[in-house]
């Protein structure tokens, strides 16, 4: 198992130049696939950058491949021969090899094959191939995404005597479930805690609303997820137990925890590149994807008459924006009785609100009931008060009650609603609790939980975001820390007045009309900005030529001067690149910028540190495709369970108990099994006659 030591291929993804000698064939220059081949091979195997747009043709991905395959051959015979035989055979549709090859050639893990078959010969681990020293290979290699497949024939029958030990055999299948239960503990990628927000199909869930925590190991489910690279399907979750656990803190106040292998996506010079948290460092940007949040309209539990002469309302059967609306306001500026039998539930209006004549219609409209106004002396607000057990038994049922200030959250309904439902909640959550600061809407709370769920479900909407802890002061809010979430940059404020707003008379509406100043703005910073702009100065700059006409080789005059002088100062790092001032170049050098890599959804945070915290119970969930999803709208990695298969011959003496290991429930959950066929079984099915079950250790014969 040397190999699984040895360093990755270098990165090949750009054509090698090569001197080639006269044996060495000639490329094919012709290559031809039709249009379902090559809408396979650029959504499948063709490398590509952040934008999702591709970084190779099918030539330099041929390139690639070719190159990747015949290294080894360097030290042996003429690699640059094998080269192009192998890409006259890829080209010419000769020969494909399998996905590994097209998607692991030519990067640092350089892993070619997906299957591998492993011996297990009937010792405990003195030898390479013993039952142990088998199992670490095997765990090697589910490590690097690959699937293991095992022939346990070679293992003497269960309960036959060890002459060494004078003990009992366990046999294949006991040998089988050690295999089992280690792979089961053998995730391929990290995991994060229960609490992070994942983007699905169903809304905004946490990964404990996904995953089981009572269930460890594997787990099916069947649930779709937004990723950077369009949406993939989730077949199962994982529960790792509890292990060590990183949290990662950005400048821009989000954070994320998991174990310390799990990856994010980062940002470099290249392009997004995976990186462990426990790598990460100060000034690394991971990658944030915005507007992915999805969901659907969700029914209403109603309640039922608990006397005769109730006052029963007309509830609400679906969870619509106007229900939404007041959900959100209520839990910024609401109570609910906590006692059994006091039913009021209220909400607070200041009196220079809009909301002053319009919430008592609202309360009309949503319940059928009528509020009471009640308003004590020097307050400058009015509490609406609603009296009525059956509307507060409807809240509680549906998971929408109002909980004190520092526990209060985001009620799942709604984080399972689609956008336009969420952004009316968000709407109603910002006209009790928020403001507009500097023109820009900001929400504060003494809740953290609320402001993290609030701040990914902007994200979802398209609004990047910064959330800001404050110490306890002299405020509403007691003594409790102060969380603050605030909307970001131009394109935040667009997508706030777009998938949230405001009415007319809120005091919001300044934010509708706020104008930045483009110029000056300084929170949406492009990472890296040679990956964005290192292709456009190439093409705009042009090799010193004096008056002679003699050349220097040294790149400084230009097509474009004004433009490469700005260029610089951003690849110098004398200024930052943000999305305004990259797109102010693309607007006015649009052909010099066609070709430029595209911001599209990709937002970044910089990582400010990462810590260690308490050792705690890590969720994960495997994603079909490319093995990404969303949590807290920063691009991760998903964990993947590798594949095993068990094979036993048909006459060795425990093929009765192997062929129904799996039909107890969660028995064997890490491995399929097969049966290895002889030519003596099938002339004994030919013959219908019986044929003997042999031990592999001693030969003989112990069953027919």
């Amino acid at each position: 198992m040397e190999w699984l030591e040895k360093p990755g291929v270098e990165d090949l993804s750009s054509p090698t130049q090569q001197k080639y000698n006269s044996n060495t064939p000639k490329k094919n220059d012709k290559i031809e696939f039709d249009e379902n081949s090559m809408t396979i091979l650029q959504k499948r195997y063709i490398r590509k950058g952040s934008d999702g747009k591709p970084v190779e043709t099918v030539e330099q991905m041929f390139d690639r491949i070719a190159a990747a395959v015949a290294k080894p051959d360097e030290d042996y015979e003429d690699a640059n021969k094998t080269e192009v035989e192998y890409y006259n055979m890829l080209s010419s549709k000769m020969f494909f090899p399998n996905s590994p090859t097209f998607t692991g050639a030519g990067t640092p893990l350089g892993q070619l094959a997906a299957c591998f078959v492993l011996p297990i010969e009937d010792d405990m681990g003195r030898g390479e191939e013993g039952i142990f020293s088998t199992l670490r290979n095997a765990a090697l290699i589910q490590q690097t995404g690959g699937g293991n497949g095992f022939s346990f024939s070679r293992l003497r029958s269960k309960g036959v005597t060890v002459s060494k030990s004078g003990g009992k055999a366990s046999g294949p299948i006991g040998f089988l479930k050690v295999y089992d239960a280690a792979f089961g503990e053998i995730a391929q990628g990290g995991c994060l805690l229960p609490d992070t927000l994942v983007f699905t199909e169903e809304g905004l869930l946490r990964l404990d609303e996904i995953v089981d925590t009572n269930t460890p190991g594997w787990q099916p489910h069947s649930i779709s997820v937004p990723t950077d690279d369009g949406t993939r399907q989730s077949p199962r979750g994982f529960n790792n137990g509890k292990d060590e656990v990183y949290r990662i803190h950005t400048d821009e106040g989000l954070s994320i925890a998991g174990t310390p292998n799990h990856k994010v996506k980062v940002m470099t010079d290249e392009g997004l590149k995976w990186k462990e948290i426990k790598n990460l460092k100060k000034d690394d940007y991971i990658a944030v994807v915005l507007g992915k949040h999805q969901g659907k309209l969700q029914a209403l539990k109603g309640v039922t008459r608990k006397h005769g002469n109730q006052n029963m309302p007309k509830l609400p059967t679906m969870l619509n924006e106007d229900l939404a609306f007041f959900l959100g306001y209520f839990t910024g500026d609401g109570f609910m009785a906590h006692q059994k039998k006091d039913y009021r539930i209220g909400v607070s209006v200041a009196h220079d609100s809009y909301l002053m004549k319009e919430m008592p219609a609202i309360i009309e409209n949503l319940f059928g009931v009528t509020a009471t106004k009640m308003q004590k002396d020097n307050e400058g607000c009015v509490t609406y008060v609603i009296d009525n057990r059956a509307v507060k038994e409807f809240l509680i049922s549906n998971g929408l009650e109002k909980r004190k200030s520092t526990e209060v959250f985001v009620p799942q309904l709604i984080r399972k609603s689609p956008p336009n439902i969420v952004g009316a909640y968000l709407r109603g959550l910002f006209e009790a609790d928020g403001c507009v600061l500097h023109g820009y809407p900001s929400l504060t709370s003494s809740s953290s939980r609320l402001v993290d769920e609030v701040a990914t479900l902007l994200i979802g909407l398209g609004c990047p975001v910064g959330i800001r802890t404050q110490s306890p002061g002299i405020s509403h809010f007691g003594e409790s820390d102060i969380y603050q979430v605030r909307v970001s940059s131009t394109r935040g404020l667009n997508a706030w007045c777009e998938r949230i707003g405001c009415d007319p008379r809120s005091r919001f509406a300044k934010a509708d009309s706020w104008v930045s100043d483009v110029n000056r703005e300084s929170s949406y910073v492009l990472a890296s900005p040679k990956y964005w702009l290192g292709s456009v100065l190439d093409s705009i700059t042009l090799e010193q030529i004096d008056k002679k006409n003699r050349g220097k080789g040294i790149n400084f005059r230009s097509t474009e001067p004004a433009l490469r002088r700005r260029i610089l100062r951003y690849l110098r790092g004398a200024r930052a690149l943000t999305l305004t001032g990259f797109n102010s170049m693309v607007e006015r050098y649009p052909d010099i910028f066609k070709n430029s890599p595209s911001v599209n959804d990709l937002w970044f945070v910089r990582v400010g540190g990462v810590e260690r915290e308490e050792d705690a119970l890590t969720l994960d969930i495997e994603v079909s495709g490319n093995h990404t999803y969303l949590a807290q709208g920063m691009v991760t990695h998903n964990t993947r369970r590798g594949a095993n298969m068990a094979v036993l011959r048909v006459d060795h003496p425990d093929i009765r108990e192997f062929i129904k290991c799996k039909s107890s429930e969660g028995a064997i959950s890490n491995f399929n099994i097969s049966i290895a066929v002889t030519d003596t079984f099938m002339k004994a099915v030919e013959d219908d006659t019986t044929y003997e079950l042999i031990d592999p250790h001693t030969k003989e014969v112990m069953d027919t």
